[in-house]
């Protein structure tokens, strides 16, 4: 047997020369790994031996499930706070493949990660066209004066997707008057 037509379809077993007697038969088993939501087809092509026989095309195709994640922010902006103030913002993760999305790990990077952090992203499995919310937020107990950025990430089975977050720690604002003495 011979495939032609893609990557994503491979013979796994009945690859070898099949010798078939009259009335008898021989499985052929095919792999299928497609890498998008797209229709493929290739042709298994046999080619009988024989004097009185002709080759035989069978068109096989199949169509690909994928997950594909989303999150319905790149940019996350807390704006400013004073010291030792947390602010929380809502972000959601979507899944609008054809497939079930498994949530695999989250991260946060950058120079102020220890500002930030994730929470509530409790569903590890999202279905295809689900979507769930979690939190994201930055708490300025410890951290200097000036500019917080950091990256979230959150990896699935299908691609990590990031949203870059920032905001600016002010010290407080003190007015200080002298006292006049009469």
């Amino acid at each position: 047997p011979e495939l032609n037509g893609t990557d994503s379809i491979s013979i796994l077993s009945g690859d070898q020369t099949l010798r078939i007697g009259p009335g008898n038969s021989q499985n052929i088993t095919l792999g299928f790994a497609p890498d998008t939501n797209n229709t493929v087809t290739a042709n298994l092509t046999l080619d009988p031996r024989g004097p009185t026989t002709s080759s035989q095309t069978i068109d096989i195709d199949g169509t690909g499930v994928t997950a594909e994640a989303s999150l319905n922010e790149s940019a996350v902006g807390f704006g400013e706070l004073g010291f030792n103030e947390t602010r929380t913002r809502t972000l959601e993760l979507s899944n609008s493949g054809s497939a079930s999305l498994e949530v695999t790990g989250t991260s946060i990077t950058g120079s102020n990660s220890d500002a930030f952090n994730v929470t509530g992203l409790s569903r590890p499995v999202l279905d295809a066209g689900e979507s769930t919310t979690f939190e994201v937020a930055v708490n300025t107990t410890g951290v200097s004066r000036g500019p917080l950025t950091a990256e979230v990430a959150i990896s699935t089975n299908d691609s990590t997707v990031t949203a870059f977050t920032g905001a600016t720690a002010s010290e407080p604002n003190i007015d200080v008057q002298r006292a006049v003495q009469t």
